[in-house]
C-alpha cells in the first residue's frame, strides 16, 4: 500500500504483490555429531566473574530487605 499524496487515499501497490525469484543457495551438510549450541551468549564477550562468598551473599540479601526490595 502507498499513500497518494494528492487524495489522501491509500492505494495498492501491484508491484509489492509479486517478487523475482532468487538464485537457489548451497548449504553446507553438517555430519552428524556435530552439535554447536548458538545461542545470545555465544558471540557475546564478557569477563570470568567471581562467585560471590556467602558473607557477600548475605550482605546482599541484608541490604535488600532493609531497602524492601525482598
Amino acid at each position: 500500500m502507498i499513500l497518494d499524496e494528492e487524495t489522501g487515499q491509500l492505494v495498492l501497490d501491484r508491484s509489492s504483490l509479486t517478487m523475482q525469484a532468487q538464485p537457489r543457495q548451497e548449504y553446507t551438510r553438517r555430519e552428524e555429531g556435530q552439535h554447536d549450541v548458538v545461542n545470545s551468549q555465544s558471540y557475546m564477550k564478557r569477563e570470568n566473574t567471581a562467585r560471590w562468598s556467602p558473607e557477600e551473599t548475605e550482605e546482599f540479601y541484608s541490604v535488600s530487605i532493609s531497602k524492601g526490595n525482598c
